[in-house]
């Protein structure tokens, strides 16, 4: 394998990836990966490789990006791995262990320092994993794209790494964190709020986690809004898991995934989360909907009558 020397001085300069050949053994591929990523993303970022991860210290605690290889991994075939995202807190462990087993969990107990946790496909459906070596697809038989090891580096610097540096303080995850990044199970995050004595941001994350599950009404418009959003991209979500014959309007993967990915940018935009490079146009999400769905689609009308309400809220601010 060859890794090209990074420019030096140049803020963002991105240097060649690594270059593999079939010689190469997938657990030499995988740490020269993490290598480079962290040589590239710099800023106290470091790669582990006995837990492959790229992990980087956000406030008191640790941020990881994981890359998990895969069984289909086979020197001189193929190298890929899957993403997950972790939060960890070795602060939170000694807090658990103080109040014994109550404040555990299932998550807890298998790693007490643990804030938070989500496979990256859980949040964004076009990160799911990353190709190192080989075609995955054809392989594979599957019509999923994989990323490369430049579009990973791009995906954590704009998408993933900003999300995370909310982490920096319990108000934050529970005033910041998109939606879209609030897993099924925030019980952790709120404990690690209450370690520090934050009660009150563990009270709105646990608000807003039941809110998102449908098990508190909303109570302003905004919320009544917002919870069309989540379910339509709940659906469009398990969409994805479904065979293609078997979906609605028989959508491939990737118009599935521009179909989530502009309701999640849509969520984004009414919490006032999005950047100005991540607004979506009125229009857009209907645009989808109409061009790609028959008129008789839910999923169609459901987009349609989503993006209605939401452009009427925008506009008004």
């Amino acid at each position: 394998m060859q890794i090209s020397p990074r420019p030096c001085g140049i803020l963002w300069a991105l240097s060649a990836p690594p270059q593999f050949t079939a010689r190469d053994k997938p657990r030499d591929i995988l740490n020269a990966a993490g290598l480079w990523l962290a040589a590239e993303l710099g800023n106290r970022f470091r790669w582990v490789p006995s837990a492959h991860a790229l992990k980087v210290p956000v406030g008191h605690a640790t941020a990881e990006v994981k890359l998990r290889p895969t069984s289909w991994n086979y020197t001189g075939a193929l190298t890929h791995a899957w993403l997950r995202v972790t939060v960890r807190d070795k602060a939170l462990a000694a807090w658990r262990r103080r109040r014994g087993r109550n404040y555990s969990g299932l998550m807890a107990e298998r790693s007490p320092d643990v804030v938070w946790s989500s496979e990256l496909a859980n949040i964004y459906p076009d990160l799911h994993s990353v190709e190192l070596f080989g075609d995955v697809a054809a392989q594979t038989s599957g019509e999923v794209r994989y990323l490369t090891l430049p579009e990973l580096l791009e995906a954590i610097r704009t998408r993933i790494l900003p999300r995370l540096r909310l982490f920096e303080s319990p108000a934050m995850v529970a005033k910041q964190l998109p939606d879209t990044w609030l897993v099924e199970d925030m019980g952790p995050a709120a404990q690690w709020a209450m370690s520090q004595g934050d009660d009150a941001s563990a009270e709105l994350l646990k608000t807003r986690t039941l809110t998102l599950q449908g098990k508190v009404p909303p109570k302003t418009e905004l919320d009544v809004v917002l919870t069309a959003g989540r379910r339509l991209l709940a659906v469009l979500q398990s969409e994805m898991v479904h065979f293609r014959e078997y979906r609605d309007g028989n959508l491939p993967d990737e118009l599935v995934g521009e179909g989530f990915e502009l309701t999640r940018r849509w969520l984004m935009n009414l919490q006032d989360y999005a950047g100005p490079n991540d607004r979506v146009a009125d229009g857009e999400l209907a645009g989808w909907a109409t061009k790609n769905l028959p008129a008789t689609s839910p999923i169609g009308r459901q987009a349609i009558a989503f993006e209605a309400d939401a452009s009427r809220l925008r506009s008004h601010r």
